[in-house]
């Protein structure tokens, strides 16, 4: 093999080897998103004009326009050193683009394959981690022996106490290595049986390796729901229902699917799998929509309404511009102390929380362009998903959509590389130019 030809691999296999970041240290994958988007710039820069001339400005004004103006806010921020801070670890939203869409060749389904593979392997490592933390915690606080126990015993047990709940006696008696948020976590679980429904439908794989991954899509949905990740657990839901539109071309296969849906839906209700969500946090969540619903403030609602509250407000002040990337924390912090708000358990007022609303960061941050922006991307992006008929990127997008809806998951490393790898793979291999179309 031609020694360019080697060198010119390199970002290729950087690019997989990204597909394990779910088991990485930070610091790791952040090195090798370096070397990659180096590598591809210094191999392949000749491609930009080629590139260019295919895909126009739209993509880059798409996927990045509204990062831009996150970094454009920085000027009038007052707080410069935690505006690039905040920029700082979100820095991806805006290289991984541009170099991956006008510098890299166009991904080829095999690319997607390979990456696919890589981040399902990877994330079932994390489930396997994770199962055995929790078990190993429920033994040392609760159940004596419980990890000489077999798979269906230590399965009960889990179930009987919520994933929080086991998840702190982690943190209390052992050693956390990995991102261990639910919402994180269950974006990642989501995610993984988005791709290996991918794999079953645009990829020839086979039955072996269906079986395998459809048994991997039960197993993911389970580790799910078990996360009471409300959003992501409703998002799931609203996927799987959905399901049987664009697959199934039949009356009579959508008829049954539907049906087994029903079944195994009233059989889970009837044989206490859900039990564990029977507590204070999914009261606390049904307050919160009833709250917002009918303008009423109920005890015990979810503390989300403070924060919501506040941001709000500050947005009615300064609905144009922002804050500036910098001072939008800031700005909250005072809100708070100044209703005296309460926003976190074992808080004291005035608590450093975010506004657990991507949407509504945006605004804060750079007026109501930078959320315009950022919702032109999702459009662009879904557009593209549905005249290339890949419902498996429109369903990507569905779970980002709603996602940050109740979290800042694109302002923390996880959930950056989560989305923009992954997006801009779907982006290239899916993207159709005016020329094809016409």
């Amino acid at each position: 093999m031609p020694k360019q030809k080697v060198f010119q691999n390199i970002p290729y296999f950087l690019l997989f080897t990204l597909s394990f970041f779910p088991v990485m240290k930070a610091n790791i994958a952040s090195m090798i998103a370096i070397c990659y988007l180096t590598t591809t710039l210094v191999f392949y820069w000749n491609n930009f004009k080629t590139r260019f001339n295919e895909l126009g400005l739209k993509p880059l004004i798409a996927n990045c326009g509204f990062y831009i103006l996150l970094v454009i806010s920085i000027g009038y921020s007052d707080d410069y050193f935690i505006a690039f801070k905040t920029l700082q670890a979100s820095i991806l939203l805006l290289f991984f683009p541009i170099i991956t869409l006008y510098f890299l060749p166009r991904i080829e389904k095999k690319t997607m394959e390979y990456f696919s593979y890589g981040f399902i392997i990877s994330v079932f490592v994390l489930l396997l981690y994770f199962f055995n933390l929790l078990v190993d915690a429920l033994e040392v606080d609760r159940i004596y022996k419980l990890s000489e126990k077999g798979f269906i015993e230590q399965l009960k047990a889990l179930n009987t106490y919520p994933y929080e709940f086991v998840l702190s006696k982690a943190f209390k008696h052992l050693e956390v290595l990995f991102e261990s948020h639910k919402v994180y976590l269950s974006l990642q679980f989501l995610v993984t049986i988005v791709l290996s429904v991918n794999l079953i439908v645009k990829h020839k794989v086979n039955n072996l390796k269906k079986v395998v991954l459809l048994f991997l899509i039960l197993i993911f949905t389970i580790a799910i729901i078990y996360t009471q990740a409300i959003t992501t657990v409703l998002t799931l839901f609203l996927l799987v229902i959905m399901f049987p539109f664009f697959y199934f071309k039949g009356s009579l296969k959508k008829v049954a699917y539907l049906s087994l849906l029903i079944i195994f839906g009233f059989f889970s209700l009837n044989s206490g799998f859900f039990k564990t969500y029977s507590n204070k946090n999914t009261t606390s969540v049904i307050k919160l929509l009833r709250s917002i619903s009918e303008n009423d403030l109920e005890e015990g609602t979810d503390k989300r309404i403070y924060i919501y509250s506040c941001s709000i407000h500050l947005i009615k002040n300064n609905v144009i511009f922002g804050y500036g990337v910098g001072d939008v924390q800031n700005e909250l912090n005072n809100c708070y102390q100044e209703n005296d708000y309460v926003v976190a358990e074992y808080e004291s007022v005035g608590s450093n929380i975010n506004s657990h609303n991507y949407y509504l960061n945006l605004w804060l941050a750079g007026g109501i362009i930078t959320l315009l922006f950022f919702l032109f991307m999702l459009v662009t992006n879904l557009q593209i998903a549905i005249k290339s008929n890949s419902f498996c990127y429109g369903f990507f997008l569905l779970i980002f959509t709603i996602g940050l809806l109740t979290e800042n998951i694109l302002v923390r490393m996880s959930g950056v590389f989560l989305f923009v790898i992954l997006n801009s793979l779907f982006h290239s291999i899916n993207h159709i130019n005016d020329e094809r179309e016409n």
